[in-house]
């Protein structure tokens, strides 16, 4: 299928009365002689300061080489030029150009409609060859963006026979094949008909499967055999290169921190049985690979300090946990003389750590941020916070206000409920329902008679985020529900999935959005080699087994991860990269209640939501004024 036919499938026709209006006609200047231009060609300086003293034509061209000039590192200005820019005076070919780069930009900008009207206005049978692969690259950016990673992939591989492809192209197909949902990578490389698209996806699905950092290195290689020649073989990405060439780190004593007795010791038993999955299973699989040795040190009741000085004392060559926040916290206070890796199992300081210290956990904090990202990315400007009242839910309020501002929005004051009280009373109030009463009740004073009136919720907010239980979730939603905001998208954090299938009492969750980890939405043969182990890890405590596991693997790559830019690994927590300051960030999957399971939740989607209210009879809700 033709990267033509893809592109007809992405873009939608829009008038072309809309493009004209983003331009403005330019008041008329002197004459630029063609021997200045070619001394400022690469100047977008020179080229903007000739254009204001230029008539038209030359005018709306100099400023049309400048904003080519700036369109990939400063993507604003770029647009800002091209939005004064006669498109009436320029020639055919620059016309398109003019259209093109508008579509580069705003792509750049992440403003995916605008961007795909002026790609929808380039006259693409007019392009020279070269602008027609920049196109194509644009037009798989643009269904990136909006999340149609299988739409990007088939664009660009049509492009991969070309030996003029440009390295870029490449880069963007890696990207893309790491965002595809595992089962939608699974397809395609069963059903791949195209020989060129074979060395891509078998690498992804190598890149992506989690497995000892051993055996991965001897798949890739085994994959450079037999595609030696390919031009995935010849532009290998950066991610892959690095796996290669960055040591692995192979200590050969691991102490690990836990809470193993006491009332945090189901927690820690967790983490515990996960580590140990993953590290049998990688024995079993590199039979030939000394394992280190483990030494399990409680942490109930004792010094962290001290244990951290013990560990070394006993041969430690990297340190993993302590688990709870608080012992994380003692032990980096006390202790100045870690000299060896030390992965702490909790995110103690959003500063970071150099090295050799290092934060994986499962922070609700960082879940309520991405929650932010999200619900900004997806378009959303006004939103309201209502979270349990506790000192877990006012951390995950602060955190999502914290990353809201950081974006470009602005602070919002939180409304609360308490854990078993009145939820109706507590959503009307931050909808400001009741204010819809009491002016109504005001009125009727005020008459002295009866007055008629429907109650209606406030009309300055686009979307809710909300944090807490299963239980709570499920008396929050109906309640927004039955107050006027089912047609508001919900966002949360994991917290509010059981994390397991319930589609009876999870029905009153429907439409809410939640990112999950991977262990709840993809398949594993080490999450299931677990849940036959160990029952209770199909319980609340199934994050804290993935944690575990998730440990053992990332250990061997920290450093990699740490210094390559775009290094990933796929666990069962999210798809793991590690900050600057060596925080493991983890990347969770998008999902919506629908009939009461999780299901994907696509980009596009999130920017177009069809809202569907099972049980709410509004007109009869209305009618009775409640």
């Amino acid at each position: 299928m033709s990267s033509q036919h893809w592109i007809k499938i992405l873009l939608l026709a829009l008038p072309l009365s809309f493009l004209a209006a983003c331009s403005s006609q330019p008041k008329p200047g002197t004459q630029i002689d063609s021997g200045t231009t070619a001394a400022i060609e690469n100047n977008s300086e020179q080229l903007i300061k000739a254009a204001e003293q230029a008539r038209e034509p030359k005018r709306s061209a100099l400023y049309l080489k400048a904003a080519n000039l700036l369109i990939s590192s400063n993507p604003q200005e770029a647009v800002s030029l091209l939005s004064i820019v006669n498109e009436s005076q320029l020639t055919a070919a620059d016309n398109n150009l003019f259209r093109l780069l508008n579509a580069q930009g705003y792509i750049k900008l992440n403003q995916p409609t605008t961007a795909k009207a002026w790609l929808n206005a380039v006259d693409y049978n007019r392009l020279p060859s070269q602008l027609q692969r920049k196109f194509n690259l644009l037009s798989a950016q643009l269904a990136g963006l909006e999340g149609q990673y299988q739409i990007a992939i088939n664009i660009l591989s049509q492009a991969l026979d070309n030996p003029s492809t440009p390295k870029e192209t490449y880069t963007q197909l890696w990207d893309y094949l790491l965002q595809l949902p595992t089962e939608e990578l699974e397809l395609l490389l069963s059903n791949n008909t195209n020989p060129a698209m074979q060395p891509w996806l078998e690498l992804a699905d190598i890149y992506r499967t989690p497995s000892e950092l051993s055996q991965q290195l001897a798949e890739i290689a085994s994959w450079q055999m037999r595609w030696i020649n390919s031009q995935a073989n010849k532009n290998l990405p950066a991610s892959i290169i690095a796996l290669q060439t960055t040591p692995a780190y192979k200590p050969a004593h691991i102490a690990v921190l836990l809470p193993l007795t006491g009332p945090q010791g189901a927690a820690g038993g967790a983490v515990r049985d996960g580590l140990l999955a993953a590290y049998y299973s990688s024995f079993s699989r590199t039979t030939n690979i000394t394992q280190p040795e483990l030494t399990f040190y409680d942490t109930e009741g004792q010094n962290p300090a001290a244990l951290l000085t013990q560990a070394q004392a006993e041969g430690a060559e990297l340190i993993i946990g302590p688990l709870r926040r608080s012992v994380a916290s003692d032990a980096l206070a006390s202790q100045t003389s870690v000299t060896v890796p030390w992965l702490i199992l909790n995110q103690v300081s959003e500063a970071g750590f150099e090295a050799p210290i290092y934060q994986l956990g499962l922070s609700s904090e960082s879940e309520a941020k991405t929650s932010a990202q999200r619900a900004w990315e997806d378009g959303y400007r006004s939103p309201i916070i209502l979270a349990v009242d506790s000192e877990w839910g006012q951390r995950v309020a602060e955190s999502f206000n914290e990353e809201w501002v950081r974006l470009g929005g602005e602070t919002i004051t939180p409304y609360s409920y308490k854990s078993n009280g009145d939820y109706n009373s507590s959503t009307s109030e931050a909808l400001l329902v009741n204010g819809s009463f009491k002016r109504a009740n005001s009125l009727s004073r005020l008459l002295g008679q009866k007055v008629e009136y429907t109650p209606r919720r406030r009309e300055d907010i686009d979307m809710i985020f909300v944090a807490g239980s299963p239980s709570q979730g499920r008396q929050l939603k109906p309640a927004l529900d039955f107050y006027f905001a089912y047609n508001l998208p919900v966002y949360t954090i994991s917290s509010m999935y059981s994390g397991q299938v319930d589609s009876i009492q999870d029905r009153d969750l429907n439409d809410i959005r939640i990112p999950l980890m991977p262990w709840f939405t993809e398949r594993s043969n080490l999450k299931s080699s677990i849940q036959s182990s160990w029952r209770e890890s199909q319980s609340a405590l199934a994050p804290l087994y993935a944690l575990g596991a998730d440990a053992w693997r990332i250990y061997p790559r920290l450093e990699q991860l740490a210094q390559s830019d775009g290094a990933k690994m796929y666990g069962l927590t999210g798809m793991l990269t590690i900050s600057p300051t060596r925080e493991v960030n983890r990347e969770l999957s998008w999902q919506y209640f629908r009939n009461g399971r999780p299901s994907t939740l696509t980009k596009e989607a999130s920017l177009n939501p069809d809202f569907k209210i099972d049980v709410l009879d509004i007109q009869n809700q209305e009618q009775e004024g409640i």
